[in-house]
């Protein structure tokens, strides 16, 4: 407004277009972060979407152009038409602002959910090639962690192809904590039992039988390593 010289290193766009009514803004991105007791928050807001996360897994999603007062709360797994419109819209608008801010605060968080938005979107190329690019970039080993394990199971999900799974499944168990090796464990030991793979089933197993006795894949294994 100033006719100042913008400093480089800045996150976002003027607002200078919008208070000079040249423009709307309906085209912008809104971020906020926030906390709810222990666990973190962060909001993302387009022209029709405000979509939440929680870092204890929820999700809040709200149509602003059917609900613009926020009344309609829609939870995750809900209404399964909305979320694939709103993780349509989450993927596009996280793309857009890793385009816009790719050294942004959220950079991580946004290549995380862009990730998991198409794994929803059942489209598994793009899914493990955006975890591929969080693991790349995080420096928090349960985090990459929690990538390797979710492109696993999204691989073996839609495709149920363990040659491609069953080295994400072991990249996951390299260090990870105790919550994603639950769910790791049993995807490394079931590939290995498909695929007859002998190396470090007698391992795995063996740490399955004692975090999971009841899972079925244990006495599959055992078989396979001739009752050991």
């Amino acid at each position: 407004l100033c006719g100042l010289p913008t400093p480089a290193g800045l996150e976002g766009s003027s607002l200078a277009p919008v208070l000079r009514g040249t423009a709307d803004g309906r085209d912008r991105i809104a971020l906020s972060e926030n906390y709810r007791g222990n666990f973190a928050g962060r909001m993302i807001r387009t022209a029709q979407w405000k979509y939440f996360f929680y870092t204890n897994g929820e999700e809040y999603i709200y149509d602003l152009a059917a609900d613009p007062r926020e009344e309609i709360l829609f939870k995750k797994g809900q209404v399964e038409l909305l979320n694939m419109k709103a993780y349509r819209a989450a993927a596009s608008t996280f793309a857009r602002y890793l385009d816009e801010h790719p050294d942004g605060t959220y950079v991580e968080e946004a290549t995380f959910h862009v990730a998991e938005a198409h794994g929803r979107l059942d489209d598994v190329d793009k899914a493990v090639a955006w975890f591929d690019r969080f693991v790349e970039r995080s420096h928090d080993a349960g985090r990459k962690a929690a990538a390797q394990y979710n492109a696993a199971a999204i691989v073996l999900r839609l495709t149920g192809d363990c040659a491609r799974a069953l080295p994400r499944f072991d990249a996951a168990l390299a260090g990870a904590p105790t919550d994603i090796e639950r769910k790791a464990l049993p995807g490394a030991v079931a590939c290995r039992v498909k695929l007859g793979i002998r190396e470090w089933l007698a391992d795995q197993v063996d740490r399955l039988d004692q975090i999971s006795p009841a899972d079925p894949v244990i006495e599959r294994a055992r078989a396979l390593l001739g009752g050991k």
